[in-house]
């Protein structure tokens, strides 16, 4: 029988990496759809060289001020997808009592990656609002599906 830190430890990790690798995935996905320009593509010299740096992010800047809608909506639905898979895997595999704090951890930590995600490279002002929300919301659902809100599978254990 594991402790309950243990399980909520393990759910926390679990959930990080859930959520890391859905906004991955949605990403790429939106990568595919409309793939960026070859100019946008890192390479060894970039990652060392702060002028290349520099001429990277001036480059994502621009193609931000010029991309498509849809492929600025892509960040924004990783956002929430990844809040969401995180939390619900968060709250399944933590302790009963601890389901809705660990799903709330999950979304926090998605959170701050999308708050530095947006300050870090200028976006369009409705991202500003669109991206918390998306978070928001995925947190939310993540944690009613994981049974943390009341869901069904809480609900039918009591």
């Amino acid at each position: 029988m594991q402790s309950p830190f243990v399980k909520r430890v393990i759910a926390l990790v679990a959930g990080l990496i859930v959520s890391m690798g859905l906004i991955l995935l949605v990403e790429r996905l939106g990568h595919s759809v409309f793939p960026p320009p070859a100019a946008l593509t890192p390479d060894a010299t970039t990652m060392t060289d702060p002028a290349a740096q520099a001429a990277l992010m001036k480059a994502v800047a621009d193609y931000i001020a010029t991309a498509p809608l849809g492929a600025l909506l892509f960040p924004v639905l990783a956002w929430g997808v990844g809040a969401a898979g995180g939390a619900w895997i968060a709250a399944r595999l933590a302790p009963a009592t601890q389901g809705l704090r660990s799903a709330a951890i999950i979304g926090a930590v998605v959170m701050l990656g999308t708050v530095m995600n947006l300050r870090s490279i200028p976006h369009p002002a409705w991202m500003w609002l669109a991206g918390p929300l998306a978070v928001l919301a995925g947190t939310w659902l993540g944690a009613r599906l994981g049974g943390a809100l009341g869901g069904v599978d809480r609900v039918m254990a009591a």
